[in-house]
């Protein structure tokens, strides 16, 4: 008796020292972009995950710590129900012969929607780099060239292409108090559909 009961403590204190070990999968949408694929995979543990090579070559992910997440398809902070399957375009980093490491040259994918300040979207979007013009003279009265974007605090993003290209966005800004006054007027159709993109030259 006191044999079958020890051999029952153990295996509580087994199952219970699994079940300690396991993570719920996250309840919302937790921003990847910028991570190495391995602590990107963490932070979706539990989760459907799929992974794209960004550069098109197709090339086989053998050590996910030498992969970055460029893309997610799903934005942060969405409600996730666990049935969703998270799409992440990835990118490796090459070694150089000389020492220090490369971003894949040719990588092109799909912009994630980009809204707020520079700033703001510098911060929930780090593995890419925005490349700001003022796109002001098309849209603001009294604005008739294009001025340098300095403080990106105080720039909202207007417009921007439709693909990251070798990890840089270009986007169109106007001030921030330009947009305030162009969304009270009630024109702020054209920004909310990405009217004002044509003004980029995309690449």
């Amino acid at each position: 008796m006191r044999r079958l009961s020890a051999l029952l403590l153990l295996s509580g204190l087994a199952a219970v020292a699994f079940l300690a070990g396991c993570s719920s999968p996250p309840d919302t949408m937790p921003n990847v972009v910028g991570m190495k694929l391995d602590k990107a995979k963490e932070a979706l543990d539990g989760l459907n995950v799929e992974t794209t090579d960004a550069s098109g070559q197709d090339r086989s992910v053998w050590e996910p710590a030498n992969w970055t997440v460029e893309y997610q398809n799903i934005e942060p902070g969405f409600q996730l129900t666990g049935t969703e399957t998270i799409e992440l375009k990835i990118n490796k980093q090459e070694t150089r012969s000389s020492g220090g490491s490369v971003s894949a040259a040719g990588s092109r994918y799909p912009a994630p929607v980009v809204l707020g300040t520079l700033t703001f979207a510098e911060s929930k979007n780090p593995g890419i780099t925005f490349d700001a013009h003022d796109v002001g003279q098309h849209i603001v009265d009294g604005v008739d060239h294009e001025r340098a974007v300095w403080d990106r605090g105080n720039w909202q993003i207007a417009a921007y292409c439709d693909d990251v290209v070798d990890g840089t966005l270009k986007v169109g800004v106007i001030k921030v108090d330009e947009f305030a006054a162009i969304s009270q007027a009630g024109q702020g159709t054209i920004i909310a559909e990405n009217g004002l993109k044509g003004a980029l030259s995309c690449p």
